[in-house]
């Protein structure tokens, strides 16, 4: 039986690591597949510049493409335009995604079109209709609801509380 120093067996693992950080260092990072290349900091945001129609846009519009910029990027606009309400009944990210493997949410991802009503706007509260135009031509409708904020660091802000799938029967008060 071949005896191997203390030494040697600890220095081993280390060798391991080093090398293998060396092999991936040297793979694009579009090809390993786990990074981002566009930092999700350049994701838009919040703003008091923009109204309620244009939050529920831009929410939609990215998740028409949902993996524009990199893989997730439109869920984690919707998350970012998501009132601190709603985030306190949805939970962290990885939770909010999961909410679009659902079959109410999941056609939003990668849609093909999408319709919007005049906003409802009373107060601080807005109401604005959402149809969204599948791949298969299925038509889905949603009511989103939001508020403008009025706690820094969204102070002034329109975020979304809620979005309701509505059945057909409904869709009048989605207003399309």
């Amino acid at each position: 039986m071949d005896l191997v120093p203390l030494q040697s067996r600890s220095t081993l693992p280390v060798f391991v690591v080093l090398v293998t950080g060396l092999i991936l260092a040297c793979i694009p990072a579009e090809t390993r597949g786990a990074m981002p290349s566009v930092a999700p900091d350049s994701l838009p945001g919040p703003s008091p510049s923009l109204t309620p129609v244009e939050v529920v846009q831009t929410q939609v519009e990215a998740l028409k493409q949902n993996n524009a910029p990199f893989e997730g990027a439109g869920v984690e606009t919707a998350y970012r335009f998501a009132s601190p309400k709603s985030r306190a009944e949805t939970g962290q990210l990885t939770q909010f995604r999961a909410l679009f493997a659902s079959a109410p949410y999941g056609p939003m991802l990668d849609h093909i079109t999408a319709e919007y009503s005049e906003p409802q706007v009373t107060g601080d509260i807005a109401r604005v209709g959402v149809i969204v135009i599948t791949e298969t031509g299925d038509r889905v409708s949603y009511l989103f609801q939001l508020e403008r904020q009025s706690y820094p660091p969204y102070e002034d802000c329109w975020m979304t509380d809620a979005v309701v799938p509505v059945k057909k029967e409904d869709r009048t008060s989605v207003g399309t």
